[in-house]
């Protein structure tokens, strides 16, 4: 069990004098163990520093982590622009108008450009161990607690250890070897990698130089030539470096050919350091390149005199700084079992540790793949093993790239946030240019895919299905974030400067997008629903319609946002005014003959029966966001229960897709359903607790953790007065009697610590250090609703 040091007494003498409550671990909680090593990805075990990312194998005598740097990517700036796609524009709506659905989805692939670029792995770190003998008492281990990975084991009678640490601070991976027994530690090592050119020996160091391909297709194309290099050391793609050196050995370092030897050591420290050309979204990584060999050597130069524990204390400092913001327990004791073991006691009952580990799991994700200055979390986060990775390993934004960032906020992870946020504005920047020129619109627009370069124009090549490659909706849907990180953090300053100009922007692309149709509604010139197609009455199945209830909820959603934005900016504008009268004119929602929500807004149209039901983009109005929990519209909530009661995902749905669930039914305070998706959750992970295996993505482990944090707590509406509505435990199931959470956030820049017992919440805190002024909200618990006044720079104690 996660335990304090407090005792109840104390805990509520803390809570009045408004100190900070720190989770203090036990030694063994929050530790994944195993007693073998990894044999493939779904085995391995993840580290990283929101740039450099490792998965580590653990083999006793041949050890392999697997390297990447997040923006060691295929490819370089490029125009993915289409200049025909406007005139394209009219013929599409002219088409749709006669109900010929066909020709319009045959015009809109004139409309795509060139697929984006891959994700790639950049290393291998590769060591032979010498020792003979047959291995016992072997452990290997992920401390969530402290961001390390672990192995020991003993050959005989010498027992030997293994950490590894990717810091944030000091922007390497660490390894220590030790032994023992004196001078029992004997291997060499290396550097490999796929896409590796050269290597060179100089004295306790390895270099090695490698380029990225200048093209990759998608790994669903089956193409003659998909993977195509630059063979000159100076053409076009991403360059690298990177260097494993020996810092500290009281062994004997031997040059051998591309490797080193360790003989006769009793300890060894080595440091992996490593460094890509990039040099910015809109900047050639061969011409205008950073010089990556001397970053990752002013990377080692920084290390010099710093032992192994000060950097092992700096590491731990700094990960615990953000991990040990909040504290999740569901009652059940640690007792240091192997993983498997608590995967069967999940299985048959017996207990709740798998969620709680799975959670802070999520968290330790976050934490180890998206920190400032890093990119941002793609589909598989930063580990990727493949130079073919699924769907590319990019940002699928039309839904994966959000989920990933769905839990950061509640979480305590304000600075995690950051990438995202650096994404959304650089890819504003390259979509001003795809509104211009694709659609001859003001503002900027993103679409479904996006790499490291910043695409926003349609992919697919000119045959991509519309109802993936055409979505438009990518960047208005990204924007929410924004919004939502002024909620959590109360940044006014962020608000104005980074968020305020950006949603203009999407506003402004949507003023020249819309058009008033003959009903007085604003209405695109076409329509998709997010990898989903309708079958017409005469049997053809397409994605291109009229409108989409997802255009409808993307566009209010943003509607709302930028208006609350300009009120609390206290902007009145012309826009500000224009987005209130297209806000108005914003089509309602249609509920179907089925008693759905229906997904295009053309009479007849539905998706075919047993087809896909993965995405459900025409509900993105009531979660992630509010516009159609805002309409105030029972009726509506009902198709929303019954859309989701038709489109109960099969045995073979996405992790994604089963995350989302957790969410929905626990805004419709539905306890069991949530639960059942979060038993189904549990069953796709793989034993390191990635969901998905060796078909990772991360979408899935961090969409569980935002579904969990929409069961204890919600804080999306607004009561007739105005205020903010918190609703605790909206959907704690009957398997979750008694728990706490410490360090939960919840709009309007508050925190909760919370306990609960038999269902009933015995202790509510709740923290006010962001919201300034003398704010009330209206807190729903134990059957009870009444207004509290939560004071600036106060903890205030509920019960």
């Amino acid at each position: 069990m996660i335990t304090l040091k407090y005792s109840k007494l104390l805990y509520l003498i803390i809570c009045f004098l408004g100190n900070v409550i720190t989770p203090c671990y036990s030694e063994n909680s929050l530790v994944l163990k195993y007693q073998h090593p990894a044999t493939n990805f779904g085995e391995a075990l993840p580290i990283g520093n929101g740039r450099l990312g490792a998965m580590v194998y653990g083999d006793v005598f041949k050890e392999k982590l697997s390297i990447n740097d997040d923006t060691f990517w295929s490819g370089e700036p490029k125009n993915w622009n289409n200049p025909k796609a406007k005139d394209v524009l009219p013929q599409i709506r002219k088409a749709l108008g006669k109900g010929e659905h066909q020709l319009a989805d045959q015009l809109a692939k004139q409309m795509q450009g060139p697929y984006n670029q891959s994700y790639q792995p950049l290393a291998n770190i590769d060591i032979a161990f010498e020792e003979n003998g047959t291995p016992t008492e072997y452990v290997r281990e992920l401390d969530l607690n402290r961001a390390i990975a672990k192995v020991s084991y003993k050959i005989g009678d010498v027992t030997y250890k293994r950490s590894y640490f990717s810091s944030f601070p000091n922007q390497v991976i660490v390894l220590r070897l030790e032994a023992d027994k004196p001078g029992a530690l004997n291997f060499n090592m290396g550097i490999s990698g796929k896409h590796q050119r050269k290597v060179f020996i100089n004295d306790n160091l390895i270099e090695a130089y490698g380029k990225a391909p200048k093209h990759v297709d998608p790994n669903y194309l089956n193409t003659e030539n998909p993977v195509v290099y630059d063979n000159l050391d100076e053409g076009k793609g991403m360059n690298y470096t990177a260097c494993l050196q020996i810092a500290e050995t009281d062994g004997k370092i031997i040059p051998f050919k591309d490797k080193l030897q360790i003989k006769n050591a009793t300890s060894t420290t080595i440091y992996f350091a490593a460094r890509t050309s990039f040099n910015g979204f809109d900047k050639s990584p061969s011409v205008q390149g950073a010089n990556c060999k001397k970053r990752t050597y002013d990377d080692l130069e920084k290390l010099e005199g710093i032992t192994y524990n000060a950097l092992l204390d700096t590491h731990i400092s700094d990960y615990q700084t953000l991990f040990n913001r909040l504290d999740f327990s569901l009652g059940e004791e640690e007792d240091n079992r192997y993983i498997e073991m608590y995967f069967d006691s999940f299985k048959k009952g017996e207990n709740n540790y798998l969620p709680v580990l799975a959670f802070q799991m999520g968290r330790y994700l976050a934490i180890s793949g998206s920190r400032p200055h890093s990119q941002a979390l793609n589909l598989q986060g930063i580990w990727n093993e493949n130079i073919r990775p699924l769907w590319s390993s990019n940002y699928t934004v039309n839904i994966n790239t959000q989920m990933n960032y769905w839990p950061i906020l509640p979480t305590n992870l304000f600075e995690c946030n950051e990438p995202l946020l650096d994404l959304i504005q650089e890819v504003s920047q390259t979509g001003k240019e795809t509104a211009r020129i694709n659609y001859g619109c003001n503002g900027w627009v993103a679409h479904h895919n996006i790499d490291l370069w910043r695409q926003s124009a349609p992919v697919g090549n000119y045959e991509g299905e519309p109802c993936w490659a055409n979505f438009s909706g990518g960047g208005t849907w990204l924007t929410m974030h924004l919004w939502e990180h002024y909620l959590y953090t109360q940044d006014k300053v962020f608000l104005q400067e980074r968020a305020y100009p950006i949603l203009k922007g999407a506003v402004e692309f949507l003023v020249d997008w819309l058009q008033k149709d003959v009903e007085g509604f604003y209405v695109p010139p076409y329509a998709v629903s997010t990898e989903a197609n309708f079958i017409t009455p005469n049997g053809y199945q397409g994605s291109c319609a009229k409108e989409s209830a997802e255009d409808i909820a993307l566009n209010g959603e943003l509607f709302l946002n930028f208006i609350a934005t300009c009120d609390t900016l206290g902007i009145r504008d012309a826009l500000y005014y224009k987005t209130k009268d297209l806000l108005q004119h914003t089509r309602p929602y249609w509920i179907d003959p089925e008693g759905k929500i229906q997904e295009w807004m053309e009479i007849g149209l539905d998706r075919p029966k047993g087809y896909n039901k993965n995405h459900l983009s025409h509900l993105i109005g009531f979660h992630p966001g509010r516009h159609l929990i805002a309409q105030n519209n029972p009726d509506y909530i009902q198709a929303v229960k019954r859309t989701l009661e038709l489109f109960e995902p099969g045995p073979s749905s996405g992790g994604w897709n089963l995350a989302w669930k957790i969410s929905f039914w626990a805004r419709m305070r539905n306890a069991g359903k949530s639960y059942e998706f979060i038993r189904r959750s549990m069953e796709r992970l793989s034993p390191n607790l990635l969901s998905g295996g060796t078909n990772f993505q991360i979408d899935a482990n961090m969409g569980y953790v935002a579904g969990v944090c929409e069961m204890l707590a919600q804080s999306h509406n607004l009561n007739e007065q105005g205020l903010m509505v918190i609703e605790l435990l909206p959907a704690l199931p009957k398997e979750w009697p008694s728990g706490h959470i410490y360090g939960l956030r919840i709009r309007g820049g508050f925190e909760i610590d919370m306990e609960w017992k038999d269902a009933k919440i015995t202790k509510l805190v709740i923290k006010n250090d962001r919201h300034q002024g003398n704010p009330s909200i209206e807190i729903v618990m134990n059957g009870k609703r009444f207004v509290k006044q939560i004071p600036y720079q106060s903890k205030t104690m509920i019960i």
